[in-house]
C-alpha cells in the first residue's frame, strides 16, 4: 500500500513492519529536462512522524526561506496544513 497526497508519498518499508519511508516532492533543475519528481526525505519512521514532516515541509514551501515570523503564526499554519490534512483523509 502507499499512501499519496499532492506533495508527498508514505511507503511502508515492508508488509509487516510499523515504519514508512517518506518521498516528497522536489523540483529537478535540469538544462535537459527539468522537472518535478518524488524524492527519499526520511526512511523507517514512525507514521506520526511522517506526518510531521509533511506538515513542515507544506509550510517551508508556503514561506520563503528567509522570511520571519511569530511562534504564533507558525503554530497557526502548522494547525490549518494538519487540519486540510486530516480532512483530505476523512478524519
Amino acid at each position: 500500500m502507499i499512501i499519496q497526497g499532492n506533495f508527498y508519498r508514505i511507503e511502508p518499508i515492508n508488509d509487516t513492519s510499523p515504519l514508512w519511508d517518506l518521498y516528497l516532492l522536489r523540483k529537478v533543475n535540469s538544462k535537459t529536462n527539468p522537472r518535478e519528481e518524488f524524492q527519499l526525505e526520511g526512511y523507517g519512521m514512525p507514521l506520526d512522524s511522517a506526518i510531521g514532516r509533511i506538515i513542515r515541509y507544506a509550510i517551508n514551501s508556503k514561506y520563503g526561506k528567509d522570511e520571519i515570523t511569530t511562534l504564533k503564526e507558525y503554530l497557526n499554519v502548522f494547525k490549518q496544513i494538519k487540519e486540510e490534512i486530516y480532512k483530505e483523509v476523512g478524519r
